[in-house]
């Protein structure tokens, strides 16, 4: 398809009998990521970098973006470009060839684009765009680039959804009225992370999507731009990984279990790292260096996808018992995750506190109890370990009522945590 047929076919609101409420993203609900997208756009002039794994909504969200300035800002929809890049079409010096100046110009998925970084670095310095927006997926040398883009972007990371944003998705202003329900919990740690599943019925095909549009994709596609060749190498690392969630990793036994060596482990981290699927926590220590030298706990961003990757449909057998308190433990890292500056795990020889996070200057530590199984003595254990940390608070995150004394300690109900 040549240039302008594509253009006119991406941009429909160029035609003057065509309503933006005919666009599909019209009638979806926002996610929360949208707003800090709205200030951006007008508060800076700098280029907005929409990133994240796959299936996260980028696409969605720049459409929505468009319908706003159209709709609410009253912008010339002729100026307005949306350019969606794929394996057969890539060429973006030829694109900014075509963009009138003044225009607001959307990027999606420009990780296809050879020389990108330059490309936009280029258009960018020249001012020719009244804005500049990009999407991609596969980031990895951002900052080793000679020409590099630092300082001329603001990234915004699209993360899977939270159990608060899952609920208001699916039930609008007034989740909060339908969100205490262990049904829904459950249904949220298999398959409400991705905004996609939320239009589906079937258990089975939440499923297959996971499998087939999230997994897939990723060993096959999206670890192409990082020059991964031992796909199937990669995959069975992945897996791995997903198996330990919330532990702490041991690079040499995870090494002699995939059968790749040390060097290999370390670069497949920094990728899934990079896309955005896992997320190391270190340990927690006074001293910086020792932070960063710690064992790190692995965490992946989306209990879904660890969930797929080991096909696990139920956590009520015998043979998933134990690992369902580390994937609520997951769980549970990715709701406090986007609102803290730093999150650590503290341990100790054989004693550990799940969570230490930063806030500001203040420590809070967390426990988290995915069954009833605390006593007191525990929780004084806790207690005068948050102390001796320095942590203004502590409380135990639990999974339903608690069995402490009342009195001894008010706990935070899962409930209050993750809406």
């Amino acid at each position: 398809m040549e240039l302008e047929s594509l253009l006119i076919s991406q941009n429909p609101w160029w035609n003057r009998d065509f309503n933006i409420n005919q666009l599909p993203e019209y009638k979806l609900s926002r996610r929360f990521s949208f707003d800090d997208f709205s200030k951006y756009l007008n508060e800076t002039s700098l280029m907005i970098f929409l990133k994240g794994m796959r299936r996260m909504g980028k696409s969605t969200l720049m459409k929505q973006m468009v319908i706003d300035l159209i709709e609410k800002q009253k912008v010339n929809p002729n100026d307005i470009y949306f350019i969606e890049f794929s394996q057969t079409f890539n060429d973006l010096p030829k694109v900014f060839q075509r963009i009138k100046s003044g225009s607001f110009v959307f990027l999606d998925e420009i990780q296809y684009c050879e020389n990108w970084r330059n490309s936009l670095k280029e258009y960018y310095d020249l001012a020719k765009a009244k804005r500049i927006i990009f999407s991609g997926s596969a980031t990895l040398g951002f900052t080793k680039e000679k020409e590099s883009l630092l300082g001329r972007f603001i990234p915004i990371q699209l993360n899977p959804l939270t159990f608060r944003e899952y609920l208001y998705l699916k039930y609008g202003k007034d989740f909060n009225k339908a969100y205490r329900n262990s049904i829904e919990w459950q249904t949220y740690i298999f398959y409400g992370e991705f905004p996609e599943l939320l239009k589906m019925e079937s258990n089975g095909l939440k499923y297959i999507y996971l499998r087939n549009s999230v997994i897939e994709p990723l060993v096959t596609m999206d670890i192409s731009f990082y020059n991964v060749e031992k796909k199937t190498e990669f995959l069975n690392f992945l897996k791995t990984l997903a198996a330990n969630v919330a532990q702490v990793i041991n690079k040499s036994n995870i090494s002699a279990e995939v059968g790749i060596s040390r060097p290999s482990v370390d670069r497949y981290l920094a990728i899934l790292q990079d896309i955005g699927v896992v997320k190391l926590v270190p340990n927690y220590y006074k001293s910086a260096r020792q932070v960063i030298s710690s064992d790190k706990k692995v965490f992946f961003s989306s209990a879904n996808l660890a969930l797929a990757l080991l096909s696990i449909k139920s956590l009520e057998g015998p043979e998933t018992a134990q690992f369902s308190g580390h994937i609520f433990e997951n769980a549970v890292y990715n709701q406090i995750s986007p609102y803290f500056e730093e999150i650590f795990y503290w341990k100790r020889k054989q004693k550990e506190m799940d969570f230490i996070v930063k806030d500001s200057n203040f420590l809070k530590c967390l426990e988290v109890k995915h069954k009833n199984n605390i006593n007191n003595a525990e929780y004084l254990f806790y207690k005068r370990s948050s102390e001796n940390i320095g942590a203004k608070s502590f409380n135990i995150v639990y999974n339903g009522e608690s069995n402490l004394k009342e009195g001894l300690v008010n706990p935070v109900n899962i409930d209050e945590v993750l809406v």
